[in-house]
């Protein structure tokens, strides 16, 4: 038995569901779902400008359209909590949660590629320059998806073993316990991976004399800001599921509550990238004030191209949501 979802043929019947299923809205999931849908609706509008020349901004811009699946999730949730409908099976919330949860599997794996990126770009510059762009990118998602394959299939198995089981659709909820499990183990350990390239790229930038300029405190700052977000989005959400559900074991309505809000941390991160890099960057802000004609066109240069070895931009602060 999931955190916000029952198992009909279970001996202890469900308090949510026989409390909701004919409630019509809830009145408690109503903040939270208006805040993460206005949220995902925002962070749709800086994900379609990207100045796509370098690999590592070929890579934010394919990541930035895992985003942009992922926070369709929202739309879904506000569907069935304002529709008073509430729960629906596992199954059919699988399905039509099925391309936020590609979304997520995908960026996921992109954000912890994207640091290996700078993190290689920054400690073997010349080596970098000579790869190939197109077999390079290419590779990182071939890499990605025999992990999404996996999660899939183990997902649609668990549903359709599991189909009489009633869930609110949040999109992990479409994901059955040990295949939700099973991903959330591997997000940290990619989590941690990605932090320790960002630590081995801020190393690089402060001890390398070739690579100090004032691009590179820039480049400092973003990273730790983008490390910020990463951890405040998806590990401070984590640590408080595991203590208010695990450890305090807390009764499944109050739980299901606690799991819909902790998710507007990491829906917000998962729209913020595109705020730190305006944040950080000259041409960004360039590329966003054309993008909403707050002032004449003006020409963007490339965004770090693979040439412009001592500008490794740090990218992404995409963390995977409950929502």
């Amino acid at each position: 038995m999931t955190v916000g979802s029952v198992e009909i043929n279970d001996n202890v019947q469900s308090q949510l569901y026989f409390k909701y299923k004919d409630y019509g809205i809830i009145p408690l999931a109503v903040p939270a779902t208006v805040i993460c849908v206005l949220i995902a609706g925002l962070g749709h509008l800086g994900k379609y400008v990207m100045n796509l020349h370098g690999s590592c901004n070929i890579l934010l811009a394919i990541t930035s359209l895992a985003d942009i699946l992922h926070m369709t999730a929202p739309f879904t949730l506000g569907y069935f909590v304002f529709s008073g409908q509430n729960f629906a099976s596992i199954y059919t919330c699988l399905k039509v949660q099925t391309v936020p949860i590609i979304g997520i599997l995908f960026g996921m794996q992109l954000i912890m590629f994207i640091a290996l990126d700078r993190f290689f770009c920054v400690l073997l510059p010349i080596q970098y320059r000579l790869i190939k762009k197109r077999v390079y990118i290419a590779s990182y998602l071939v890499l990605c998806l025999p992990f999404v394959i996996f999660i899939l299939y183990d997902a649609y198995k668990m549903a359709w073993v599991h189909k009489n089981q009633q869930v609110i659709c949040l999109v992990v909820e479409g994901l059955y316990p040990t295949t939700l499990g099973l991903m959330f183990q591997c997000q940290i350990s990619m989590n941690i991976v990605t932090v320790g390239c960002y630590v081995g790229v801020w190393f690089c930038q402060k001890y390398r004399t070739n690579l100090r300029s004032e691009t590179s405190n820039r480049i400092l700052k973003s990273v730790c800001a983008i490390t910020l977000v990463l951890v405040l989005g998806w590990t401070v959400n984590a640590i408080l599921q595991i203590v208010f559900n695990t450890l305090l074991k807390l009764p499944q309505e109050k739980a299901f509550f606690v799991e819909l809000y902790c998710g507007i941390g990491p829906t917000l991160a998962c729209s913020i990238n595109y705020v730190v890099l305006f944040a950080f960057s000259k041409d960004y802000r360039t590329a966003f004030k054309n993008q909403f004609c707050f002032e004449g066109k003006t020409r963007v240069t490339a965004f770090l191209t693979d040439t412009a070895i001592q500008r490794p931009t740090v990218t992404s602060s995409r963390a995977p949501s409950n929502i």
